[in-house]
C-alpha cells in the first residue's frame, strides 16, 4: 500500500523551483535533527510580494514534496500572508503526508519564516520586531503565556 498521495509523489519525482534565487533579498534554512533533514529556502521579493521563492533540500521523499509545494504556496503571496503560512498548508496542498512524515512540513515553513526574517534585517525592518510587526510564532512556539517550569530536587542529594 502506497503511503503517499499522488500529490506528494508528484512533487518529489518533479520538484518545483529547485535551487537557489541569485542574489536573493532572504535566505532561510531549517533541519530535523531526530533525522538529519535540511531546507534551505532562498526568495526575492518584489513590492511586498514573494516574486520568486527556490529550495535546496537534503533529505527524504517528504521533506523534498514538502518545500515543493511550499515554495509554489509563498509565490505571489504578500509578505504578511507567506509568514503566515502553516504546515497544515503545506500537508493540505500534498494531500497529507504519512505521520511520522508530517514534522518535513514544519522544516520547509521554518525554512520559509527564516528566509522571510532574513529579508527583514537585510532591509533594515530591525528583524522580527520592525515596522511590520512581529512574524507569526514559529509553528513549535507554544501560545500563549508560559509558566516556568517547576524542578525538584532529587530525593537525598540536595540536586536540581
Amino acid at each position: 500500500m502506497n503511503e503517499y498521495t499522488a500529490a506528494a509523489i508528484d512533487h518529489f519525482t518533479s520538484p518545483r523551483n529547485v535551487g537557489a534565487v541569485d542574489p536573493p533579498d532572504g535566505k532561510g534554512s531549517d533541519a530535523n535533527p531526530s533525522c538529519g533533514d535540511r531546507t534551505t529556502i532562498t526568495i526575492r521579493v518584489d513590492d511586498g510580494r514573494v516574486a520568486e521563492a527556490r529550495f535546496r533540500t537534503f533529505g527524504c521523499t517528504a521533506a523534498i514534496a514538502s518545500a515543493s509545494a511550499l515554495t509554489e504556496l509563498a509565490t505571489g503571496r504578500s509578505v504578511e500572508d507567506a509568514a503566515a503560512l502553516a504546515p497544515f498548508d503545506v500537508l493540505h496542498a500534498l494531500g497529507g503526508l504519512p505521520s511520522r512524515k508530517e514534522p518535513c512540513a514544519l522544516m520547509a515553513v521554518g525554512a520559509l519564516r527564516a528566509a522571510l526574517l532574513d529579508v527583514r534585517v537585510r532591509t533594515g525592518e530591525g528583524g522580527a520586531f520592525g515596522p511590520g510587526g512581529p512574524l507569526p510564532p514559529h509553528p513549535t512556539e507554544p501560545q500563549g503565556p508560559r509558566e516556568p517550569a517547576q524542578t525538584k530536587s532529587a530525593p537525598g542529594t540536595g540536586m536540581r
